[in-house]
């Protein structure tokens, strides 16, 4: 048997409010002993010393949303996220055109955000056509939510002058017309993709880059978010080769691919090797900073915008009944996108009562602080995609108001309810940095230095609970992972720094330096640099 003693370090358990032991005994990927060295050493006299050289151990994070493999694929896409004005995403596209002058596919951008560019506005039809006409291009929104596409990727997708909005979606018109101009958001914008055809890429190769970077951050449990037939196969494919490492937790569409479980019940809710089916993803709303999440109260008026504009829905709420009913009765745990108030209203109202199956809001950004005892009762689960606070908090202020935005991501006030919470990136939304994460939740900083909503940050210790405790407990796998104790897996990450020891400000500093999957390592930092 392979055994391994870890000491000479800060090692947090995660058992208690900065509990910490003096070492821990592996063997075979499982914590058998934890406690003073020398009665470690004495359990297992053969085993390997790894001398931690005064560095902080902790279970590994776990990461409660985000969609790795949308975010193996954009790795071959073209990336926008530098982009700060129109000429610099005009400069990135010509350039990408000239390295492919033989390619008439669909050029596809990702990462552009309109609250970042110096125009504040989305890019159309007419300034992607200024770069090219032949060949149809999209831009993806960082939120995923939201895009552009030239008249070429119009005329490919059907959509022309007569086109209807479609339900859940809008498409974007030239002021005081039908015509469309090229931007279109939610359901309108998702339909692009089925008028693409077969993009050719090495899913094997991206995956292994896709989870490199989940190592690096020092994750070792990671989620596909909206898992469809073809991500499946995918998935399958990979485990089968064993190139997953980390362990997958896949949910999967639940309105067009809820079938998929019955193709592979060998997964369904149970690992198998180091993937598995954890249950069903539905949509409700939109993002607050692309203005489509749906709200109770009006977002702040904007030039070009209906009054009273407060966002729309995807679905009725005899649509979100049936969904819900149906995850209750296939007995799997529903995940639902919620942004705004109002989608979170008609999630809980679909509800009804409470469910075994720890049922998860994800996102929660406007969470009412009224809506917690309801959430509380209907044993749900909120997991908050807090670094919206730094990311696009300037962008809340300006388009919920000060009051609202100062309440975005009600932590504290989840943890007044006593209620389970967890944390997450929404990668590739932002990169799986858990680390700044725990930043953004402690300090509520915008990217501007502004303090949103001071009574909602959380201390250390709480920051840190909702990426590992809490993280295995939404999985059912509290008994597995979470913390460093007896009869669980040896998933660690080291930091370069003690969090509970540096300046709060600081804590985003701190690096991942090592991170172990059942006792094993698996990322060891030689750099900083990662692919953005």
């Amino acid at each position: 048997m392979e055994k391994k003693i870890f000491y000479h370090g800060f090692i947090i358990t995660m058992e208690e409010k900065e509990k910490s032991v003096e070492s821990v005994l592996i063997e075979d990927g499982i914590i058998k002993a934890v406690g003073e060295l020398k009665v470690v050493k004495e359990l297992a006299k053969d085993a390997e010393l790894i001398d931690l050289g005064g560095k902080t151990m902790l279970p590994s994070f776990i990461d409660c949303h985000s969609h790795i493999m949308q975010f193996a694929r954009i790795l071959c896409f073209t990336q926008l996220n530098t982009a700060k004005s129109f000429a610099e995403i005009k400069g990135i596209i010509t350039k990408k055109l000239k390295e492919e002058p033989e390619n008439t596919g669909w050029l596809i951008g990702f990462g552009y955000d309109h609250n970042m560019l110096k125009e504040g506005e989305h890019p159309d039809k007419f300034l992607l056509d200024e770069i090219e006409t032949k060949r149809p291009i999209l831009l993806v929104h960082a939120s995923g939510h939201m895009g552009c596409v030239n008249s070429k990727g119009l005329k490919l997708s059907n959509i022309e002058e007569g086109t209807p909005d479609p339900v859940g979606g809008k498409i974007g018109r030239v002021a005081k017309s039908k015509e469309p101009n090229g931007y279109l958001e939610e359901s309108a914008f998702m339909a692009v993709a089925k008028h693409m055809g077969e993009i050719k890429i090495d899913m094997e190769e991206l995956f292994e880059k896709a989870q490199r970077i989940y190592l690096e951050y020092g994750i070792t449990t990671a989620q596909d978010g909206f898992t469809r037939e073809e991500e499946m196969k995918q998935l399958d494919k990979l485990n089968e080769k064993n190139v997953i490492k980390l362990d997958v937790v896949a949910f999967l569409d639940i309105k067009e691919n809820s079938q998929v479980k019955d193709q592979y019940k060998n997964y369904c809710k149970r690992y198998n090797g180091h993937l598995k089916i954890g249950g069903y993803k539905l949509f409700l709303d939109g993002s607050p900073q692309g203005r489509t999440a749906w709200l109770t109260k009006p977002y702040e008026e904007q030039e070009g915008q209906e009054k009273d504009y407060c966002g729309y829905p995807i679905y009725t709420d005899e649509q979100v009944k049936e969904f819900v009913a149906q995850a209750k009765q296939d007995e799997m745990q529903l995940l639902t996108h919620c942004n705004g108030d109002k989608a979170i209203d008609q999630l809980l109202n679909a509800t009804k009562s409470p469910s075994k199956m720890r049922n998860v809001i994800i996102h929660a950004q406007t969470m009412r602080r009224d809506q917690l005892p309801v959430v509380k009762r209907l044993h749900m689960i909120p997991s908050y995609f807090v670094a919206h606070t730094f990311y696009w908090g300037d962008a809340h202020i300006k388009n919920l108001g000060m009051e609202r935005a100062s309440q975005i991501s009600p932590i504290a006030s989840t943890i007044r309810e006593s209620i389970p919470y967890t944390l997450h990136q929404d990668t590739p939304v932002i990169l799986p940095n858990m680390m700044e994460t725990i930043w953004c939740a402690v300090n509520r900083r915008t990217r501007d230095g502004v303090l949103l909503g001071e009574e909602e940050c959380i201390s250390v210790y709480d920051a840190l609970k909702a990426v590992t405790v809490y993280g295995a407990y939404q999985y059912f796998e509290e008994q597995e992972k979470g913390t460093i104790s007896v009869g669980k897996r040896g998933d660690f990450v080291v930091l370069s720094d003690n969090p509970f020891e540096v300046p709060k400000e600081d804590l985003r500093k701190i690096q991942v330096e090592q991170t172990y999957k059942d006792g094993e390592l698996v990322y060891q930092r030689k750099s900083s640099s990662f692919f953005l």
